[in-house]
């Protein structure tokens, strides 16, 4: 009587299709997650824009995209007709904590908002930003953190872009964003 055997690598090769394929999931689970908070027409809206688009890959832990606005309007500039854009994405968590990223075309005046001298700066990079610097300011809702304007449109070209970021998040929550920040490609 004739016994099938299987061969010998039937087991191993078993064991490497497995490891191969939970490998796959994985990673498709991963960058699945990148951008998981942009839903199809916030993120069809941020390619509508024609500016650069900046945003983080993942969020904090507990954060959430509150609130997105995203336009492009008329305007003059010098007396010339130009088309303006301009984006805002709002992040909060559980605690009421938040995070807002503002980008545009426009540039937009300093802050005036007084510096807190009980905290100190700190500087966070990101591959989107470069060195990013950022300072509790004192409002008159609380204390919160402010990053410096900086110009995102790398190579730096005629149509500058720039982005902020502030909030009353925790200084970890910042810095997490921050890190996370990477040109979104559209």
């Amino acid at each position: 009587m004739a016994t099938h055997q299987r061969p010998a690598f039937s087991r191993g090769s078993a064991a490497i299709a497995v490891a191969v394929f939970s490998a796959c999931t994985i990673g498709s689970a991963v960058a699945a997650a990148a951008f998981a908070y942009l839903d199809a027409s916030w993120r069809t809206q941020l390619a509508s824009l024609q500016i650069p688009v900046v945003v983080p890959q993942q969020l904090p832990p507990g954060f959430r995209l509150l609130h997105f606005k995203g336009k492009r309007y008329p305007t003059r500039v010098n007396g010339k007709s130009v088309t303006r854009a301009t984006y805002e994405l709002d992040f909060e968590n559980g605690a009421k904590s938040d995070i807002t990223l503002f980008v545009t075309d426009e540039v937009d005046s300093p802050s005036s908002d007084p510096r807190d001298p009980a905290r100190a700066p700190f500087s966070v990079t990101s591959a989107a930003t470069g060195p990013l610097h950022i300072a509790p300011v004192k409002d008159p809702t609380g204390p919160m953190w402010m990053s410096d304007t900086v110009r995102i449109d790398r190579p730096r070209g005629a149509h500058p872009t720039y982005l902020l970021l502030q909030g009353a998040a925790d200084k970890a929550s910042f810095q997490q964003l921050v890190a996370s920040l990477v040109r979104f490609a559209h």
